[in-house]
């Protein structure tokens, strides 16, 4: 089951209005145009259509639109040309270059003061927290987020920002909050028209349903999100909500119907050339072969899958694929390798809660320094004030 925080591009009113389907006529304009903003907005609405079917290419047209933008002075190209960026990462499971863009993002819209600008930053700030997880840092980023878009009453970022509150409460184990907020952005969805709003409620809703084992009715979300996938042609939609459909087949015991969906998840991953998707998807795979006791199977996915994190960096992954690795092998009685594997799994994982550790302590050391700072100009403006007062004193006799 993948889950996939939502994060829209903000657009201009004007630009709202327009037609996101037609990337050519997108295209017409960046190569026709001589108008350098007409021009840097139409790089805006095609890239936003390009993350989602071609992420490489969409990166290429990020780095145009930056530089366009800044060539003509245009802070709101440039802010969402970092905004891009940090989807860009996001998808990639580049976690730090995501919360670099996002700082990026916010230093642009308060030195210009582009309110739904900043909207955007918080978004992926809470995006950041959420992927590393920081569940209520995450909360109180997309919270700000959404208090900006309810005081601009823009309701594609309201509905935005309410579906990522809701994903992060699913992931922090509160179902009932997630639903509903999922059902909110859902109805906001429908009454503005924003089939990606849309698929990304029923995603969730999918999810809340298949978490509490309402397995018939997340394939039946999942069965409107495939029809909004056809119809806008989204292939990061379809993989993930066809992962949602084998994960609940997989749990209602329905393994070959699991294993379909699993390689339909597979083929778009090898599409977008997404390692780390694609080590995902071997490790699930491997996962049902495990179940079907294809045992041989599931440990050549396994060793694919490693494979795949090593090279991606994926401590995550490779800590869950040897942790399995080891139950199969102890399922097969070959408990020497099961022994291996389990070795790696704890050095692994003990890697992962030490960078956390690293990482907490270099917070906290931080936030120290900032307030010690804080109180020492505090000190200095108190010392201020009172040789102010003395001096007024002195003058007054």
């Amino acid at each position: 089951m993948r889950i996939c925080l939502l994060i829209f591009l903000l657009l201009p009113s004007v630009l709202l209005a327009q037609s996101v389907s037609y990337p050519d006529s997108l295209k017409h304009i960046i190569q026709n145009s001589s108008n350098g903003v007409k021009k840097a907005d139409a790089y805006q609405l095609l890239i936003a259509e390009m993350q989602s079917q071609d992420p490489q290419s969409a990166k290429t047209l990020i780095g145009a639109l930056h530089h366009l933008s800044g060539k003509i002075g245009y802070p709101q190209g440039i802010v969402n040309a970092y905004y891009q960026y940090g989807i860009y990462y996001n998808l990639q499971g580049k976690f730090d270059s995501l919360k670099h863009y996002a700082e990026k993002c916010l230093q642009i819209s308060a030195q210009y003061q582009i309110a739904l600008a900043q909207a955007q930053g918080n978004q992926l700030l809470g995006t950041y927290f959420w992927q590393t997880g920081k569940y209520d840092e995450s909360t109180k980023y997309h919270l700000k987020a959404l208090k900006i878009r309810e005081g601009h009453q823009d309701e594609a970022g309201i509905g935005s920002s309410l579906l990522s509150l809701g994903t992060v409460s699913f992931s922090n184990n509160k179902p009932d909050m997630a639903q509903k907020y999922a059902q909110k952005a859902l109805l906001i969805g429908h009454k503005i028209k924003d089939d990606k709003l849309i698929l990304k409620s029923l995603h969730l809703l999918a999810n809340v349903s298949g978490s509490g084992g309402d397995y018939k009715q997340a394939l039946k979300y999942d069965a409107e999100a495939l029809k909004i996938c056809a119809k806008t042609n989204n292939r990061r939609g379809f993989s993930e909500v066809y992962s949602n459909m084998a994960t609940c087949y997989f749990y209602m015991g329905q393994y070959d119907a699991s294993l379909l969906y699993h390689y339909k998840v597979l083929e778009i991953d090898q599409f977008f050339r997404d390692d780390k998707q694609i080590g995902d998807t071997y490790f699930n795979l491997a996962g049902v072969y495990h179940q079907k006791k294809d045992h041989k199977k599931a440990i050549a996915l396994l060793n694919e899958a490693i494979l795949l994190f090593k090279n991606t960096q994926y401590q995550y992954g490779l800590r869950n694929a040897y942790q399995l690795l080891s139950e199969i092998y102890n399922d097969t009685h070959d408990f020497k390798d099961a022994l291996a594997a389990h070795r790696q799994y704890v050095s692994i994982a003990n890697q992962i809660s030490n960078e956390k550790n690293e990482k907490h302590i270099a917070e906290l050391n931080i936030q120290y320094e900032t307030e010690k700072k804080e109180k020492e100009l505090e000190a200095l403006n108190q010392r201020f004030t009172i040789q102010k007062l003395q001096l007024a004193q002195r003058n007054t006799f």
